[in-house]
């Protein structure tokens, strides 16, 4: 059974009224006020009914054995209860499921764990929508590449949509209050599976094929 599923690392926003813009997706920007960039493609591309698995990494914070929710823990609870007022409102069956990540701890290990975990929550015929941004941290890479992977090896599993979202270039202080701009980045993946297509030493015919489906 088809199902969509959105994958985020969350850990964006930094105010209460952040606004976003895009020159890739014609999303409605200014009608429609969300705090986090998922939300738009919750919101644009869940149909009536359909089945929804929500996936989001989470880093505990445990102080003297009870759960206490830091800037990143708040963040996905807006997230979690802005999607669910979208997905209530079109009667889809939903499940949010949160990954977690072991703190600060990016070892090689840790993100193989991630990554083990992600790819064993999904299935095939799945589509997948996912968000990149967290300031390209580990867990966001083995995000990346979970999702590439499970793309693969299910059947009929597709990435629809991966993005990024530019918040700050650091150039300007305009730049920190300027609208975070939602870049799609699918077409990375399709690059990279392309490779798989060629053998080592092939370069010549790779690059070839690069100036026939990419415009300078």
């Amino acid at each position: 059974m088809t199902r969509k599923v959105f994958l985020t690392s969350i850990g964006l926003i930094d105010d209460q009224n952040p606004s976003y813009c895009s020159n890739d997706f014609d999303f409605d920007f200014e009608g429609k006020k969300f705090q986090f960039p998922m939300s738009y493609f919750v919101d644009e591309y869940v149909e009536d009914g359909e089945e929804v698995l929500l996936i989001s990494s989470y880093q505990p914070n445990v102080i003297n054995g009870k759960e206490q929710f830091n800037a990143s823990g708040k963040q996905l609870i807006a997230y979690e209860k802005e999607v669910e007022e979208i997905l209530k409102k079109k009667d889809a069956k939903y499940e949010f499921v949160r990954v977690e990540t072991l703190g600060h701890v990016t070892g090689a290990h840790a993100l193989h764990v991630f990554f083990k975990k992600i790819v064993k929550l999904l299935q095939p015929e799945d589509q997948l929508y996912v968000d990149f941004t967290r300031g390209t941290k580990p867990y966001s890479f083995a995000m990346f590449v979970a999702a590439a992977a499970a793309e693969e090896i299910f059947e009929d599993a597709e990435i629809v949509y991966s993005i990024y979202c530019q918040k700050y270039t650091g150039n300007t202080d305009f730049e920190r209050t300027a609208p975070t701009n939602i870049c799609d980045i699918t077409g990375l993946n399709i690059l990279n599976s392309l490779i798989g297509d060629f053998r080592k030493g092939q370069s010549v015919e790779f690059l070839k094929l690069l100036d026939k489906v990419i415009v300078d």
